[in-house]
């Protein structure tokens, strides 16, 4: 099975790289019909030791004969957090996004709270290298990212002082980059966090309040949404509102269905809150269909852009909430819960995680 290029987001959260190289010291099966019918059935507990646990079968399609877990790189700081652009496939290249973490200066003693980008490149002698990256201008608390003509397209949560919004960099030296989408028609974003272009160029991207609890940003002056924007236009819409706090976006392989991640009980540590995984029909008006449900005008019908129906619930993770998402080239998608695990679901949900 070949591995998409923007499916290394997941690979850089769990900071390790899965080999389809079964070693029973690493997996975990697990059957999930007996937690419905035993009252007294719990999963699991978070092994020590990074394991595959498997809750279908058709989950030893994916890991093979004798799956491997190898870590490559860690780093006291949380520096593979988000983006895990691949640049490179020989040698491999990948980019990454760091969590928020604190910097102190030596020369004046105050610490200021960054993010920072990571160049991991593996050398001739299989070792890898970790360089840190200095965009100019830098990008005010870059997260999600997506390989881009020539760079990677960043959403920027922006700061206290400095509107979020879009920005694409160069991956050569001196990483230039260029602001190409910093508010909604004069409304800046709230925090902008992950990025999908899709192949017909427009840029579908999710922006969450977040930023303000958290300290980086004033308080929102618009509402968590999805957006889909058309560089080069003017096109760029809401293309859905339905929860607060919208996280990960990714498409299906033919680009027919958009799945998005929701962490609503994220900073409430509200357990009722969501952390849910939806899928939406991407649909396109039909000349004769002006009373379709779901367009929103009759500008949308006569441009002919796309738009989100029939929302539905795809899965819940079982801890922590659903953060990057991607799909492999097989057509499974795989999501990070934000912190130490990795769901991959198939087609049908929920096959197996590590």
């Amino acid at each position: 099975m070949r591995i998409s290029t923007s499916f290394s987001t997941l690979l850089l959260l769990g900071i390790t790289t899965r080999v389809a190289s079964q070693n029973s010291s690493i997996i975990q099966t697990i059957d999930p019909f007996r937690f419905a019918t035993n009252p007294n059935a719990t999963l699991p507990t978070n092994p020590s030791t990074p394991s595959f646990q498997i809750f279908n079968s058709k989950f030893n399609t994916i890991l093979g004969s004798n799956p491997s877990i190898s870590l490559i790189i860690e780093d006291s700081l949380p520096l593979f957090h988000e983006a895990g652009v691949i640049t490179s496939l020989n040698p491999p290249v990948i980019w990454a996004t760091s969590n928020q973490y604190n910097l102190t200066s030596p020369s004046s003693n105050s610490t200021t709270k960054v993010t920072t980008i990571s160049k991991i490149s593996q050398a001739e002698n299989g070792s890898w290298i970790v360089e840190l990256i200095t965009p100019s201008p830098e990008i005010p608390f870059v997260n999600g990212g997506f390989r881009y003509k020539d760079g990677i397209l960043f959403a920027a949560q922006g700061s206290l002082t400095e509107d979020g919004g879009l920005t694409l960099m160069s991956t050569a030296p001196p990483y230039n980059t260029s602001i190409i989408l910093n508010s909604y028609y004069g409304i800046p974003f709230a925090s902008p966090n992950d990025v999908f272009v899709t192949q017909d160029g427009s840029v579908w991207f999710t922006d969450n309040p977040v930023g303000f609890p958290q300290g980086i940003r004033p308080a929102p002056e618009i509402g968590g949404a999805t957006y889909r924007f058309v560089p080069g236009t003017t096109e760029l819409r809401i293309v859905n509102d339905d929860f607060a706090n919208p996280n990960g976006i990714t498409f299906s392989p033919d680009e027919k269905t958009a799945y998005v991640t929701a962490m609503d009980g994220l900073l409430s540590n509200d357990l009722t809150g969501k952390r849910m995984i939806y899928a939406f029909d991407v649909s396109y008006p039909q000349s004769s269909s002006s009373s379709q449900a779901g367009i929103s005008s009759s500008s949308e019908r006569e441009l002919g852009q796309p738009y989100l129906t029939n929302k539905r619930l795809f899965a819940r993770v079982s801890s922590g909430i659903p953060d990057g998402i991607k799909f492999d080239t097989e057509g499974n998608l795989w999501v990070g819960d934000g912190g130490e695990l990795v769901f991959m679901m198939g087609r049908d949900c929920s096959w197996g995680g590590s």
